[in-house]
């Protein structure tokens, strides 16, 4: 089955009354994650965030390490329940995180004067797949926390894994986690959204009013994909439209054996695979 094409999604939109009658497709943008809008929403939910459950960090703390590198480190919420979560028994012990939407630097900021643990780590705000910042520096662990894997492309998963596996130490350790499949491939993967929302607020800022739709999934050969588009409309604090964006994501669900396919290919063997939580935690030791 093919993916729906833009068009056909847009008109079901403006069906719905999902879109605006003035909204058009060239108002869709496809960069969301690399906005200053990503950044302000993912800010805004810290608080919900504080009570997210993490199932990868059990397994970090259960490992000896002295170098941890998270992949998509936003403004330091995992970084800080890492250096905070457990007394590391190496005093030199060393926290790194990278972030590809420079939009988070200030909020990293305010986080660390916030919490002063945070103070001797560091975050580059690059792209992992591109960055050169690391260059011949390993870590011991290497962290893809709360399901940000279906982020990447299927066509994208050989480069993670291969740079992964370029900054990783002779006994290192990527540690990731994913939606876990619990059925069927796409059925299973459609969890009934359809419409939602949310309202963030921030003391001093404007008002985001969130609208999201998710479509239901379709049957790749890979496993499945999903397609949700998302509204922002920013009010000003006397609820005035200051803003409107569009945008469109896409997650990809990799069926678990293809998954495991991809990560043999690439020179990976699992060496933990658990699913007791809401998400499954895998983590892949060299070959």
């Amino acid at each position: 089955m093919q993916p729906i094409p833009l068009q056909e999604e847009f008109d079901k939109l403006q069906r719905l009354q999902f879109l605006q009658s003035n909204d058009t497709i060239n108002d869709i943008q496809f960069d969301f994650h690399k906005t200053t809008t990503w950044a302000e929403v993912f800010w805004r939910r810290r608080y919900t965030h504080e009570r997210r459950e993490d199932p990868e960090l059990p397994f970090v703390f259960q490992l000896n390490s002295s170098s941890i590198l998270e992949i998509g480190a936003g403004y330091g919420r995992i970084l800080r329940k890492l250096i905070e979560g457990k007394h590391w028994l190496n005093d030199s012990m060393k926290f790194q995180g990278i972030e590809t939407c420079t939009h988070f630097k200030p909020y990293f900021h305010r986080y660390q004067s916030t919490y002063p643990s945070l103070n001797n780590c560091d975050i580059i705000f690059e792209d992992f797949l591109t960055t050169s910042a690391f260059k011949e520096t390993f870590f011991d662990i290497i962290l893809l926390p709360m399901n940000t894997f279906p982020s990447f492309s299927f066509n994208e998963l050989h480069n993670l894994f291969t740079k992964v596996q370029n900054h990783l130490g002779p006994d290192g350790m990527f540690l990731f986690s994913t939606f876990k499949i619990p059925g069927k491939l796409p059925v299973a993967i459609d969890r009934g959204k359809g419409h939602d929302g949310e309202l963030l607020l921030e003391l001093g800022r404007g008002i985001i009013a969130a609208e999201y739709y998710e479509f239901p999934a379709t049957e790749m050969e890979y496993g499945a994909q999903s397609v949700t588009y998302m509204c922002y409309n920013t009010f000003t604090r006397d609820y005035t439209l200051a803003s409107r964006e569009i945008y469109r994501y896409t997650l990809h669900f990799v069926s678990p054996a293809i998954l495991q396919e991809v990560i043999e290919t690439v020179g990976f063997s699992i060496k933990i695979l658990d699913d007791s939580s809401h998400s499954r935690v895998y983590g892949l030791i060299t070959s």
